[in-house]
């Protein structure tokens, strides 16, 4: 019967919710009718009312959206009361904000000026709300707090407390901060690039976020520290559980930690009251109850990895200690393996990357991880008090997440360890094989209607991933697609030929700890599972486009860099051509009349030719202008330059459908003459916030005059036109836009 089957519970409420949540209600009827037909059958009765209570659920879910502060902030600037839900900090200025007075519910992401640390609290401020459309149509967006006008109220006692622990991590681990706080209090913000990239490649990221394994380290050393002192299991249990619910408390109840938590009081009431639960009961019970609190976790990945995580876990220890025998090390191994197997087809389907070298590494990074957080719990708590105590602990924590990130940065180089391909839930599907093989092999009643009972649960699997991720092989595959991707304030375009090979125009910036290329262009490359650029492309020496280049060309391997020539006396500029040296990138300068095809894509180098006549006085008027061609479509890539190299091109282009405007549309760019010649339909702004006040008014009214289409990085975010050489459609932020190119 249903009720022995929690399992079999969770996925018919799960089954309804998502017809509730995504208004499936045909799928939902023929649940009916099925329930109808099956009317005297208790089990297929039962069934369907789990069900149709998961629909109802979703369905108010759903209606609730429309109350969320996500749907209900009007666009644009305004002047509001806002209250940081975690503090902001210098550099790292991404909040969770909520809304006091606003007829509204839920918190939403913002940024916090960096002029105004130290006035936080709640405030009247003015603001500025950029909507985006979320997943599966949630209302989502940025608030961008522009300026703090009043403090109404000092910040919550939980903000302060978080505050206080960010200061004395910062004091006691100094440049190993980032990554304790990214260990203990969630905050990624401040991580290092290069580290983060490392620990993914070597399938250790798991360990920088929140999740069951810390909380359940949190749990486990509680017990320990209770049987020392004495205690018995029902003051055990209670000590255990006001400690874990104020630490996820302390983190703001994020999804996966909360999770953690409601397992680990479940495991340790189950264990009190003497009974013997299954692990999939437990992990099915918990799941319910949070499908209950909140809805949308249903098709939250950070869910479904977590789940699919744990149940591969206890699936593979399981045969691992029935089959193979041996001790912890064994078991760890497969636990390992589990985890890795039963995330792969998510992970691949979603990221488009599956890592191997963690199945090892984390059979000596987890016990590292779970005596360092005791170490830094310790320091931090200890230090007011006890300041020796609270720096030995401080020193030893240290030296362990030294070993950690010395771990991940060499499980990164290992040739192979990671699989990358292009994101989709057809990147999925093969991993879901392999998933099922797996679990073929271990089967110990291999009959016909076991295995039958498999294949089913992998066609279910493969049903969840085509509704999840509805786009497979990226969309317009046969097609010419141009990527005009958020870098801030600076230029990086991605360029997709039809054959699926890629050219990169710019970098990017890189400024201080921010460096676009490794925080931004690098993960999409990772994203698309570009594994080679047939081409690097730099317009000129300026750090908003050269910038992140130098992370690129090391992270990808590259054919050909063509940069604009000349010797300017820039450090950056000089770096970069010796690391093309000494990683033996071949590399030459362009100039006007150079040209390369791939799968019939035109790129044409129409500036600086060797005529050009005032070379050197200005790079951004050196820069390399680049035209794509393809059929009848044409864009042109115009770097930096402004009215002087737009005078010496008159003439020589001709009509275009795309212009990415120079120098990020300054007054001096985007002439009256220029755009009478090229007559563009659409004009991206590559631009972020900045002090030089780009886009000019008097550039945006240029382009207004002419009709042309104006987006922008900064508000439209990333950028995306496709085009077959005929026709064209432009994407962004809750923006579409299609036209017909002109022969």
């Amino acid at each position: 019967m249903i009720r022995h089957r929690p399992v079999a519970i969770v996925l018919l409420f799960g089954a309804g919710l998502v017809a509730g949540l995504l208004h499936f209600w045909a799928t939902l009827c023929a649940v009916a009718v099925l329930g109808f037909v099956l009317r005297r059958r208790a089990r297929a009765a039962t069934g369907v009312a789990l069900t149709a209570l998961g629909a109802i659920t979703g369905a108010i879910a759903e209606a609730g959206e429309a109350y969320s502060c996500r749907t209900r902030l009007p666009a644009g600037r305004q002047e509001l009361v806002v209250e940081p839900a975690d503090p902001a900090r210098q550099h790292h200025t991404r909040v969770r904000l909520r809304l006091p007075g606003f007829p509204c519910s839920g918190v939403v992401s913002g940024r916090w000026p960096e002029r105004a640390l130290e006035r936080q609290g709640r405030v009247r401020a003015v603001v500025r709300w950029i909507p985006r459309q979320g997943v599966l149509g949630r209302g989502a967006g940025t608030l961008v707090v522009e300026d703090v006008l009043e403090v109404l109220q000092e910040p919550a006692a939980m903000v302060r407390l978080r505050r206080w622990i960010m200061h004395t991590v910062a004091d006691l681990y100094g440049p190993r901060a980032a990554i304790v706080n990214a260990l203990v209090l969630n905050r990624k913000d401040g991580l290092d690039p290069a580290v983060r990239e490392a620990f993914v490649r070597a399938g250790l990221v798991h360990l920088l976020a929140i999740s069951g394994f810390h909380v359940g380290v949190v749990a486990l050393w509680m017990v320990l520290v209770c049987r020392l002192l004495g205690l018995g299991r029902r003051a055990t249990f209670g000590v255990t559980t006001v400690a874990v619910t104020a630490y996820v408390a302390l983190l703001g109840w994020p999804p996966a930690a909360t999770r953690a938590a409601v397992l680990a009081v479940l495991v340790m009431g189950s264990r009190i009251r003497q009974r013997h639960v299954s692990s999939g009961a437990i992990l099915a019970v918990t799941a319910l109850i949070l499908l209950l609190a909140e809805p949308w976790t249903v098709v939250q990945v950070g869910a479904w990895l977590s789940v699919v995580a744990l149940t591969g876990v206890m699936t593979f220890e399981r045969w691992g200690r029935t089959t193979l025998g041996g001790g912890w090390v064994v078991r760890s191994v497969a636990a390992s393996l589990g985890a890795t197997l039963a995330t792969a087809p998510v992970t691949a389907a979603v990221f488009g990357t599956v890592s191997f070298t963690g199945i090892v590494l984390n059979v000596v990074a987890m016990p590292l991880v779970a005596i360092a957080l005791p170490a830094v719990f310790g320091s931090v708590l200890l230090t007011p008090a006890v300041p020796l105590l609270g720096e030995a602990l401080a020193t030893s924590g240290g030296l362990l997440l030294a070993g950690l990130t010395w771990l991940a940065q060499w499980g990164a180089g290992v040739p192979g360890g990671a699989i990358v391909t292009a994101a989709g839930w057809t990147a999925g599907l093969p991993w879901l094989g392999v998933l099922g093989l797996a679990l073929w092999l271990m089967g110990r009643r291999n009959t016909s209607r076991e295995s039958a009972r498999r294949a089913l649960w992998l066609v279910a699997g493969a049903a969840w991933m085509v509704l999840l991720w509805p786009s497979g092989a990226p969309a317009g595959a046969a097609d010419l697609t141009l990527h005009f991707l958020d870098v801030g304030q600076g230029d990086g375009i991605a360029v997709r030929t039809p054959g699926g090979h890629w050219v990169l125009v710019d970098g990017g910036p890189r400024t201080g700890r921010w460096d676009a290329g490794q925080r931004t262009v690098v993960p999409f490359l990772r994203r698309h599972g570009v594994r080679r650029l047939d081409a690097v492309v730099v317009t000129h020496a300026d750090a908003d486009h050269l910038g992140g280049i130098s992370s690129i060309v090391r992270a990808v391997p590259t054919g050909l860099v063509l940069e604009p020539g000349g010797a300017p006396e820039s450090p950056l500029y000089l770096a970069f051509l010796d690391e093309l040296v000494a990683g033996g990138v071949p590399w030459r300068p362009g100039r006007a009349g150079d040209r390369f095809v791939i799968d019939g894509v035109i790129f044409e180098v129409v500036h600086p030719d060797t005529t050009w006549a005032q070379w050197g006085q200005d790079i951004n008027e050196d820069s390399i202008v680049l035209l794509v061609r393809y059929g009848q479509f044409d864009a042109l890539l115009a770097g930096d330059i402004g009215f002087p190299a737009e005078l010496a091109l008159r003439g020589r282009i001709g009509r275009v459908e795309v212009l990415k405007v120079g120098h990020h549309g300054s007054k001096g760019s985007t002439g009256e003459g220029w755009l009478e010649e090229l007559a563009p339909s659409i004009a991206i702004v590559s631009v972020g916030r900045n002090r030089y006040g780009h886009p000019a008014a008097e550039a945006l009214e240029r382009l207004d005059q002419h009709g042309v289409s104006i987006w922008r990085t900064d508000r439209e975010g990333h950028i995306t036109i496709r085009t077959d050489g005929r026709t064209f459609t432009v994407t962004g932020r809750g923006r579409r836009e299609s036209g017909a190119a002109v022969q």
